[in-house]
């Protein structure tokens, strides 16, 4: 008869638990990274044979044979895909739809100006007398400019927005490959791989979750609970965690665009890696879209600077003069760097003519307590205190310089930004 009771006793127990398991269930339902229990239940065997048993293979009630989480390895991987296929479109449909905007800011757009401009332009040549026409055509050219420069800027401020977003997700990325290595230190750190808490293993796919929405990673489950994953496409993917150790990424950019690679230590040289899929292909995918519409406005402006100014050459104006040229590109960029506070300023001019397409840096000598111009290989081209000329350029320095402090020099003509009416 206690046979009886101690059955009973141990069916209430063992439902119990599967009751206490169920409400865990429910209560974590809006839970994303949590994976739904299940308990197994297991018959109570007798340790020896009782001479009154009816059988020597009698039960003796059930028992919990452990609480197991609700996962699919084959699902899982997939779900990876898959978010990192979605991150991707999300993250460059955000950019190409600003994009759209910058290029096509209602009826404003840099095709609408450029028939104004034209039109204004067979007024003029119509009468070319007729000052009010002509003050109309410079107005329209200005708006002309005022149009190709918003939309170069635009451009411009969208690469920025981009390259932040990279560089943010690469320090999210890092920040989830220590808390993975962290988990799985963890999980190797137990006796027993059967017995690895269920909530570890919920942290471990959380954190696989997040890095495959920032890139396509491939993810190997072991048997000790334990996961190798790699990064980049597929067949070609770099191990980023492996046991006890994890790697990071880094993110350089590399004549204007953004490359990112696998930090090998101070000892070792960095991988780069191809990345094919996930928020960071997104953001850099979008990016190509953006240097390649840059360029397509460069162009345009370029073609339509140099056609409009050689037919404004070949005319005379009211007093019988030959003309001039009607646009410029002509452009110097100055950029400081400076590891210190300084006062500094730096500015050229002059004629541009002879220096075009140069790259020049202008650097502070502190033991010579003077500046030095040089040319994109570092060669030195002059020294000089406050100010110098070189090609016909004017360089001039105002304020305290400090130890380190330089400018980059660049001299274009091919840039959208630049465009100006002479």
């Amino acid at each position: 008869m206690s046979d009886i009771y101690g059955i009973a006793k141990s069916g209430l127990q063992a439902y119990r638990e599967g009751l206490a398991t169920t409400g865990q269930n429910i209560a974590n339902v809006g839970n994303e990274n949590y994976a739904r229990r299940e308990v197994n239940l297991a018959e109570v065997k007798s340790a020896s044979a009782d001479v009154l048993s009816i059988s020597p293979s009698s039960s003796y009630g059930v028992k919990v044979d452990g609480v197991v989480r609700a996962f699919d390895q084959f699902i899982d991987v997939q779900l990876q895909k898959a978010s990192s296929g979605l991150s991707f479109s999300t993250s460059q449909t955000l950019i190409l739809e600003k994009l759209e905007q910058v290029l096509r800011p209602g009826e404003k757009t840099v095709a609408n100006k450029l028939q104004d401009f034209f039109a204004t332009l067979s007024t003029v040549s119509q009468d070319p007398s007729d000052l009010a026409a002509r003050h109309i055509a410079v107005d329209v050219g200005r708006a002309v400019v005022a149009s190709i420069k918003n939309v170069a800027n635009g451009i411009q401020d969208l690469r920025q927005l981009v390259s932040d977003n990279i560089s943010g997700n690469i320090s999210e990325f890092n920040e989830t490959i220590e808390l993975l290595g962290s988990v799985q230190r963890e999980i190797l750190g137990n006796t027993s791989p059967t017995s690895t808490p269920n909530n570890l293993l919920d942290q471990r796919d959380a954190h696989l979750k997040t890095l495959s929405e920032f890139a396509d990673i491939s993810v190997e489950y072991l048997k000790n609970h334990s996961v190798k994953v790699k990064l980049g496409t597929t067949g070609q993917g770099q191990t980023l965690i492996d046991g006890l150790t994890h790697k990071k990424l880094k993110l350089q950019n590399v004549d204007g665009a953004s490359k990112i690679y696998i930090d090998n230590g101070a000892n070792s040289p960095s991988t780069i890696i191809q990345i094919q899929s996930g928020e960071v292909a997104g953001f850099m995918a979008a990016d190509i879209a953006l240097t390649e519409a840059k360029k397509s406005l460069d162009d345009l402006t370029k073609s339509l600077v140099a056609e409009v100014n050689e037919v404004h050459r070949f005319g005379v104006d009211l007093d019988g003069a030959q003309g001039k040229d009607f646009f410029s590109l002509d452009a110097i960029e100055i950029n400081k760097k400076s590891t210190r506070e300084s006062t500094s300023q730096l500015r050229v001019d002059g004629n541009l003519e002879n220096s075009m397409g140069q790259h020049l840096s202008v650097k502070y000598s502190g033991t010579e307590d003077q500046w030095f111009i040089a040319d994109q290989s570092g060669k030195k081209l002059k020294d000089f205190k406050g100010s110098a000329e070189l090609n016909g350029l004017r360089f001039n320095v105002e304020g305290r310089p400090a130890l380190g402090d330089s400018f980059n020099v660049k001299i274009t003509n091919n840039a959208s930004e630049n465009i100006q009416i002479k």
